[in-house]
């Protein structure tokens, strides 16, 4: 898949009644940071989705700017290698890792430890994707809101974990994001 091809599936999908737009970051934000090429013109042509499950949101006005997370949580010098995206639901900040180009989040209840949840921006964009497909096929099986519920049926989780082995296998490993995500631990 491309990033077009992403950006075209991602808007193809929206629920038309409550559309989430896709947000692109400013150029000279992320010309500040040391990403991959590809991981720039992502960010800056594509852009990531203003909010998407499991209670992700990106782009917004406070994290526009790639802000560190050292500048918004008043830590160590050390965490000014990871500028801000956006958040989850707990209000860990999600974060690009400049120095090994991964994306990971910060959890704010565990003095900051970071836990991975792509190898790159495009990866996180595609998985968003394969989540937001993952949690249609569970409500069309096990009803509407089994997401919440925890009822996410095994043959979903299945073919949700294949097709992350095809767009980033480290980012269902034990103790990652989306196998965490997928399984109701998220």
């Amino acid at each position: 898949m491309t990033p077009v091809e992403f950006g075209s599936l991602w808007i193809a999908g929206e629920n038309p009644r409550a559309p989430c737009p896709l947000i692109c970051f400013p150029q000279e934000a992320v010309s500040r940071r040391r990403l991959l090429p590809g991981d720039q013109s992502f960010l800056t042509g594509i852009g990531l989705p203003e909010q998407a499950a499991p209670f992700l949101n990106f782009g917004s006005k406070h994290v526009l700017g790639m802000p560190t997370a050292a500048s918004l949580f008043r830590l160590d010098e050390g965490e000014d290698q990871f500028p801000t995206i956006g958040h989850n639901g707990s209000g860990d900040p999600i974060c690009i890792d400049e120095a090994l180009g991964r994306v990971i989040y910060l959890n704010h209840d565990n003095n900051f430890s970071a836990t991975f949840i792509n190898s790159s921006i495009a990866q996180l964009a595609y998985s968003l994707l394969a989540f937001r497909e993952a949690l249609k096929e569970a409500n069309e099986i096990a009803g509407s809101g089994a997401f919440l519920e925890g009822r996410i049926p095994l043959e979903t989780v299945d073919r949700f974990i294949t097709k992350m082995e095809e767009i980033d296998a480290k980012a269902i490993e034990p103790d990652s994001f989306w196998l965490g995500a997928i399984s109701g631990r998220c």
